[in-house]
C-alpha cells in the first residue's frame, strides 16, 4: 500500500516560482521541471525509505536534470512534502517548515 502525499502550503510557491524561472529561460523547460519533480515524488511515494535522512526524520530526494531537492518526512499514514528547493538554498528555509 502506498501512502498518500500531502504538501505543506509553501511547496506550491516553491514549485511555481521555479517553474516561472525555467519557463523564462526557455519555453517548455518549466514543464520539464514539473515532470522531474513529479517523478521524484512518485519515487518517494513508492519507496519512502529509499532516500537518505538529512536531519531527524527528514529525507531528501534529488530531481533528475534539475538542481532541486524534495524534502519530506514519512508519517504513519502519509508522506509530507515540506519543501521543493534549489539545492544551494539555505537549509534554514526547509527547517523552519519541519
Amino acid at each position: 500500500m502506498t501512502l498518500p502525499i500531502e504538501y505543506v502550503e509553501e511547496v506550491r510557491d516553491d514549485i511555481d516560482s521555479a517553474y516561472v524561472w525555467y519557463e523564462d529561460q526557455q519555453p517548455g523547460l518549466g514543464d520539464r521541471f514539473l515532470q522531474a519533480i513529479a517523478d521524484v515524488v512518485s519515487k518517494i511515494q513508492a519507496h519512502p525509505g529509499h532516500f537518505g535522512r538529512i536531519r531527524g526524520e527528514v529525507r531528501a530526494g534529488m530531481a533528475r536534470d534539475f538542481p532541486y531537492v524534495v524534502y519530506y518526512r514519512r508519517e504513519e499514514s502519509r508522506i509530507v512534502v515540506i519543501a521543493v528547493l534549489h539545492g544551494r538554498r539555505d537549509p534554514q528555509e526547509w527547517m523552519r517548515r519541519n
